[in-house]
């Protein structure tokens, strides 16, 4: 949950290859992305570098930024939620268990 409300309130998301993420961060249907995954690789290197970017180019920041608040709305907010929980309770087959 931490991911989607850093990207809820935009705050670009830096993330290894966890559970949710390759979705959460998911570049959008126009190719602005908002966050990335990191190799989790040994030692601190890819993770330390993606902050250091971030750091550094706030132009990136703030595209990424919008870009996590786009995905939320899209993907994780309520009406979606919603519609979701009603295939599963009304015993729709092709309800998308397990999902979001």
């Amino acid at each position: 949950n931490s991911m989607l409300e850093a990207l809820a309130f935009g705050v670009p998301v830096i993330s290894t290859p966890v559970s949710g993420a390759e979705i959460a961060l998911e570049p959008l249907a126009d190719g602005r992305s908002p966050g990335r995954i990191v190799d989790p690789g040994p030692g601190p290197g890819p993770l330390a570098a993606a902050v250091g970017e971030l750091l550094r180019d706030p132009d990136l920041r703030d595209r990424m930024g919008a870009a996590g608040r786009e995905r939320v709305r899209e993907r994780f907010g309520w009406a979606d939620k919603l519609d979701r929980w009603e295939q599963v309770l009304t015993g729709d087959p092709a309800a998308p268990a397990g999902e979001g």
